[in-house]
């Protein structure tokens, strides 16, 4: 049972530990992409720039403040997708 046990935990944590690496690529990916087109995406309504993730269902937000980009959340697109909109206030006047 214990030997059972040990490889269905090495084998799950080599199928998320190399989902993790993806997906830390595809965020560094798109912020990259961000800081080059800051203005690209458009405003939403509640103020902030979005861009998604190609392969994962996460977006990164992001304000653009007295040239500066400041991104304030990575959020899953469908579970609680604005959750982070009350740190908005401590950012100085967006």
């Amino acid at each position: 049972m214990w030997r059972w046990l040990c490889s269905r935990t090495r084998e799950t944590f080599q199928v998320f530990g190399n989902r993790a690496v993806h997906l830390k690529a595809e965020a560094r990916e798109i912020i990259q992409w961000i800081l080059l087109n800051p203005e690209l995406p458009r405003p939403r309504s509640k103020g902030y720039r979005r861009v998604n993730l190609k392969i994962f269902p996460y977006y990164i937000a992001y304000f653009i403040w007295s040239e500066t980009v400041w991104i304030v959340a990575t959020a899953h697109s469908k579970k609680r997708p604005e959750y982070w909109i009350r740190r908005r206030s401590h950012i100085p006047d967006l």
